[in-house]
């Protein structure tokens, strides 16, 4: 008859090597110096220096933005469109926060993705617009109104018509 033995060392040795690894931090790195980027407002970023081993937002996005502005990128040309048939053309609309107007992380999950392909596709050549949209809760909005008018007075929209009832909403 075998018998099966299991010991907790390895783990506890682990734990340890780990721990004397954590105390031997190398503490003589200092920070890298950061040159302030020198690229005059509205010109194309300057890319002829070295990159720096660790991503810095302010180094790496300067004068970026102020370019993207500059060439017109959050533009679309609608007189290049109508005029040119041939043309690629790509829009999206960009629904509004909830009801509610507490954006969550869905939002800048979507936000995020639709960027990226607008992005894209105007790197591939389209005309692209990104347009805010309308209000996406608008009937669940409506649906809540109406159960409220329908408990505090037993009336429909309907009863009301069009303008009331947007009064009424708003």
């Amino acid at each position: 008859m075998q018998q099966i033995v299991t010991t907790n060392q390895p783990q506890i040795a682990s734990i340890s090597t780990k721990t004397k690894q954590a105390d031997k931090i190398d503490t003589t790195k200092s920070s890298p110096i950061i040159d302030v980027d020198s690229t005059p407002v509205g010109e194309k970023k300057d890319m002829s220096k070295p990159m720096l081993d660790a991503y810095h937002p302010k180094q790496v996005e300067a004068a970026w933005y102020s370019w993207w502005e500059q060439k017109k990128f959050f533009h679309a040309n609608p007189e290049r469109v109508l005029n040119d048939p041939t043309v690629k053309k790509y829009v999206m609309v960009i629904p509004p926060p909830n009801v509610t107007g507490a954006l969550h992380l869905g939002h800048a999950l979507m936000l995020s993705i639709e960027d990226s392909i607008m992005r894209w596709r105007r790197m591939s050549g389209y005309e692209t617009l990104w347009l805010p949209g309308c209000d996406h809760a608008g009937i669940a909005t409506q649906s809540v109104v109406e159960k409220q008018l329908w408990k505090k007075e037993q009336k429909t929209r309907h009863d009301l018509g069009r303008d009331a009832f947007v009064k009424t909403v708003w």
